[in-house]
């Protein structure tokens, strides 16, 4: 909401200085990409902007939302004791109870909470109020000229998966059994069902079948978007790949409702 407020206010008071209030654009990298692709579809954020620019990332990149942030804000309130709290007339305290308490905390304080991680999965992220709450995907195959009418512009680098990656795979590349195991833990910690078709068919995806030798260096050059663009779909997300075929696939959302 706090995104949607300060659109409010520069297409209320961007003409003061010299702006076109008609021709406002919104731009964002990671995080930021899933956020503006968010008030594209939000109903909130409708006719607020006319151009979005979305790099390395989507609303659709499986780290764009955080799924449950109901458990996060009791993690918080836990390390901070302000589920200790005394709440009204004796009872235990409230969400409004909590948010005070927490108000109350200093900023280095909660900098140094510490939530619970899984590899390769956000710990902290934002989520949607109540009120926009949706399905991504399915809002921007459906918003009909909701999403289609504002122009965009998408872009990624070759080198997305990299901060999933120590210097030395970087700089030497990655063994057959690492790649593996990487491979294992991502999907174990992003999908529910079908975990093995699932690793099979994503190491099929990253498996170089031109060069008879899988060396290290290029099990670590199939981690790279490449693969990906060609025919993005979700079995062939992996580490980086989430965020590739995520913004791809954006892009074909945005393709799909232009034609129906």
């Amino acid at each position: 909401m706090d995104i949607i407020l300060a659109l409010h206010w520069v297409r209320d008071n961007i003409a003061s200085f010299g702006g076109d209030p008609k021709r406002i654009t919104i731009v964002g990298h990671d995080t930021g990409a899933a956020l503006a692709n968010l008030v594209l579809i939000s109903k909130s954020g409708k006719g607020l902007v006319q151009r979005a620019i979305l790099l390395s990332g989507s609303a659709l990149s499986p780290w764009a939302l955080i799924p449950d942030p109901d458990a996060i804000r009791l993690e918080v309130s836990q390390q901070m004791a302000c589920h200790l709290v005394p709440g009204r007339n004796g009872r235990k305290p409230s969400t409004d109870d909590i948010t005070e308490c927490l108000r109350d905390k200093p900023i280095e304080a909660l900098m140094g909470v510490r939530l619970t991680s899984v590899r390769f999965m956000p710990s902290w992220g934002p989520f949607l109020p109540l009120e926009d709450s949706m399905d991504p995907e399915f809002a921007m195959e459906h918003s009909g000229e909701g999403f289609i009418t504002s122009e965009l512009m998408l872009g990624m680098s070759t080198t997305e998966s990299y901060n999933d990656f120590s210097a030395s795979d970087i700089q030497y590349g990655l063994e057959e059994d690492q790649r593996n195991r990487l491979l294992r833990t991502y999907i174990r910690n992003a999908f529910t069902f079908h975990l093995n078709e699932i690793f099979s068919a994503v190491r099929n995806e990253y498996t170089d079948w031109d060069k008879p030798i899988q060396h290290p260096i290029n099990i670590r050059k199939t981690f790279r978007f490449d693969y990906c663009v060609q025919n993005c779909r979700p079995e062939k997300q992996g580490m980086g790949m989430d965020t590739a075929c995520a913004t791809l696939s954006c892009c074909k959302a945005d393709e799909n409702e232009g034609a129906n």
